[in-house]
């Protein structure tokens, strides 16, 4: 006999009873390292639910890519060919925050 299964329903992360553990804030995640922004901004992350702030992001600024830039411009690069490099702070993971464009 076949069982019908009802959805689970869980609290949004970020909220009490979450599965989700979040973080108040996060940094950039640079070379396998969190690093603060270099102009010390954030923004929230806001849930594509309810909109309402889950918690704070880096907000980056072309400082904080420099050194990617620097070493795309360098020689140490020049085995780098052909490829499509997606600079958006992680939104392309729907971690990032959601910002109206």
């Amino acid at each position: 006999m076949a069982t019908i299964e009802k959805p689970q329903v869980f609290e949004a992360p970020g909220r009490p009873g979450s599965p989700v553990e979040v973080a108040e804030r996060y940094e950039n995640f640079i070379g396998g390292d969190f690093v603060p922004p270099s102009k010390g901004l954030y923004r929230a992350n806001l849930s594509p639910v309810d909109g309402e702030a889950v918690c704070l992001v880096a907000a980056s600024t072309p400082e904080d890519i420099a050194a990617s830039t620097v070493f795309l411009a360098s020689r140490a690069s020049r085995h780098v060919t052909g490829e499509t490099l997606l600079i958006d702070a992680g939104s392309h993971l729907g971690f990032a925050p959601l910002i109206a464009r």
